[in-house]
Parts: structure tokens; sequence; C-alpha cells
């Protein structure tokens, strides 16, 4: 597949179990499992309820989506909370699932252009939000964990 989010996302194979985070407590697997499930939040294979108002919604959206500023560290994740499980018992299983999700991520949004999805913080996103939304948050974990 060649789309820039996904080449983007090869950067993810140069996880190791040993990989530390610059800052913050997740550990690699964690991190690829909290990206799956953004992609799989962006393809509405879960259910979230907003976290915020319509209107704080447009401005947080507004300033996440619509803007070039970094993800701030250390931001409090509305779909992954700090003491969830881990759902894959290797990083290899937590890399196949990362991937596989991306692609589905895009099957996804072949066969559905117009189709916008829920995101707790900034309302209903679409395709091209979306993928504004996953670059940043792919640069966000992969500069925590020095790949970038």
């Amino acid at each position: 597949m060649e789309t820039p989010l996904f080449t983007f996302a090869q950067k993810a194979s140069l996880l190791t179990e040993a990989t530390s985070p610059q800052w913050g407590t997740m550990t690699a697997p964690a991190m690829l499992e909290h990206l799956t499930n953004a992609l799989r939040l962006s393809q509405r294979k879960f259910e979230v309820e907003m976290k915020v108002g319509e209107r704080e919604a447009a401005i947080l959206k507004r300033r996440t989506i619509g803007s070039e500023n970094p993800l701030p560290k250390n931001i409090d994740s509305p779909i992954s909370p700090k003491d969830t499980p881990l759902q894959y018992a290797t990083l290899a299983e937590a890399h196949a699932a990362f991937f596989s999700e991306l692609a589905s991520y895009y099957d996804f949004f072949s066969r559905n252009p117009d189709a916008a999805t829920l995101h707790p913080l900034f309302g209903f996103v679409n395709f091209s939000e979306w993928e504004k939304f996953h670059f940043k948050h792919f640069t966000h974990h992969f500069t925590q964990f020095g790949l970038l």
C-alpha cells in the first residue's frame, strides 16, 4: 500500500521490546495498541461518547487537526486509559495488528468515502481529517519512542 500515512507508519517496524519512551510511561507494545485503537475508532469499530460539547469539539478539532502544532507531551487519551491491559502477548502480534488495522482503515474509507466517524473530542471527522489526525498522532508517538 503506497499512501503517505502507510509509508510513514513503516517506522513502527523499528520498535523493539527494549525501545523506551523519551517521556510518559507507555511501553512500545502499549503505544502500538494505542495507535491501533485510534485506527479502529476512525472506522467505527467501537462506540464512543462525546467527552465535550459541540462548541468545544469544534474548537479542539480546529486547534488539533486544523493546525500545524504537534500534540502536547503527556496528553491523556480519551479512548485508552492508562490502566488498559494489553491485548496482544508479543510486540510482533501488536505490529501485525497495527498494520492490519491500517490496511482496514484504508479499505473502510475506500468503501465509504463520504463517511464521517465520531471522535470523542473532535466530533465527526471525515477521511481527510482522520488522515491529518493519524499522521499527527503517529508523529507524536514515533517521536516519543525515538523513531523520528
